[in-house]
């Protein structure tokens, strides 16, 4: 999100100028205009930053529908209930009602108590919760006794279909929910890391790889 500094009338503030043009700070500049701080008021102009021209091997990324869901405790009692959330800003706005200062650009959901129970990509779903139980999970667009790596970060890409568009990337585990350990990678140098990090942002172009651990055997 990009923050900037503005008069009431709309106009960018930058920097702040003494009457003969000497840069200055805001104190001195009030001072030689001769207005007191109460009558000088300051405005934030914000802005998200959206990329929608994203390209994937050359093609459009499609929509991708991601579904993430954390255990809460109910306030009106002791027991823990689902809260589902369907974009990383949902989540993000969520988390911060009880942790407020983490920051936009750094956050993600896996990161922050949620977990993926579904992933669906043009109207294809690749993964979902199953109903014989919450730890249980199906993967319907899999090949038949397939283990390991179900579908790679070529195929799990896409638009959140959302107001902010973010652009998501993904890996589906065969043992979604185990504790793997996820290692990712941009053009070679390792970004982000952790357990169950099946999904992560992109912000940045290039190439993109995922390193699986799972119980000692590593999935790429």
């Amino acid at each position: 999100m990009d923050v900037k500094l503005s008069s009431f009338t709309g106009e960018i503030i930058d920097k702040f100028t003494m009457t003969d043009g000497q840069e200055c700070n805001l104190q001195d500049y009030l001072k030689s205009v001769d207005v007191s701080s109460s009558q000088y008021y300051l405005y934030l102009q914000t802005s998200t930053k959206i990329k929608t021209s994203w390209k994937i091997n050359g093609k459009e990324p499609g929509d991708i529908s991601v579904k993430y869901t954390q255990a809460c405790e109910s306030s009106y009692s002791q027991d823990f209930v689902n809260k589902s959330c369907y974009s990383v800003n949902d989540c993000y706005q969520q988390t911060t009602t009880q942790n407020p200062d983490i920051e936009r650009d750094s956050y993600n959901p896996l990161e922050n108590g949620f977990k993926i129970t579904q992933i669906t990509l043009r109207q294809l779903t690749y993964l979902k919760q199953s109903d014989k139980g919450p730890n249980l999970f199906e993967y319907p667009c899999a090949m038949p006794n397939s283990s390991g790596v179900l579908h790679t970060p070529d195929l799990i890409i896409g638009l959140e279909n959302s107001k902010s568009r973010q652009l998501l990337m993904g890996v589906v585990f065969k043992e979604h929910n185990s504790c793997a350990f996820f290692q990712w990678y941009r053009n070679g140098d390792c970004y982000i890391s952790g357990n169950d990090l099946c999904v992560v942002s992109v912000t940045e172009p290039g190439e993109y790889v995922v390193s699986v651990c799972d119980r000692g055997t590593i999935y790429q």
